[in-house]
């Protein structure tokens, strides 16, 4: 079903008018639009706005170099058991130990260019993105999360794309590759 809502989300993302910044509003009744028009509940409403979002934002962001680029990694993805990784003042400084799939992410991202955070903290990303270091945010977390920051994502007026996680799993971002230039 989310393969089917991201697919309908990438063909409506093509008529949405960029000329002007996406209010939550707007946001709102354009999923509900679009799930009246595949005949689907409320249920998929956060789902569908975290699609559109991405869809929104996916031509920005893809025109970014990836050294200008921020993956936000939660740290929630880190085996809790065992872990060797501090906290700093930027969230978990992975140690690549190999234990969880952070340092994999962690990893690939910085072979392409990536700056890397893994925290949840809004402080911080706010920091950096006022701080000017990134020009573009890929996003991961669970969509109850995602759900709660679409305020934030829209407020920042940074192309932001998101992907949900799951971290029994760990399964690498649907809906946007790190190494995505498209």
């Amino acid at each position: 079903m989310r393969d089917r809502i991201r697919d309908e989300a990438h063909r409506f993302g093509q008529t949405i008018d960029r000329s002007k910044p996406l209010t939550k509003q707007a946001l709102q009744q354009m999923a509900e639009e679009m799930l009246r028009a595949m005949d689907l509940g409320e249920q998929y409403l956060g789902f569908t706005m975290v699609a559109l979002t991405n869809e929104f934002w996916r031509e920005q962001v893809s025109a970014i170099d990836f050294k200008r680029r921020l993956l936000l990694l939660p740290h929630c993805l880190k085996n809790a058991e065992g872990c060797p990784a501090d906290y700093d003042e930027f969230g978990l400084d992975c140690k690549k130990c190999g234990a969880c799939s952070v340092a994999d992410f962690k990893v690939k991202a910085e072979e392409l260019g990536y700056k890397v955070l893994v925290s949840e903290g809004t402080p911080i990303v706010l920091k950096i993105i006022v701080s000017g270091h990134v020009d573009a945010i890929v996003g991961v977390a669970c969509l109850n999360v995602l759900e709660k920051a679409l305020d934030k994502i829209l407020l920042a007026g940074v192309p932001c794309v998101a992907a949900r996680c799951c971290p029994a799993t760990a399964a690498a971002p649907p809906s946007m590759t790190i190494g995505s230039r498209n």
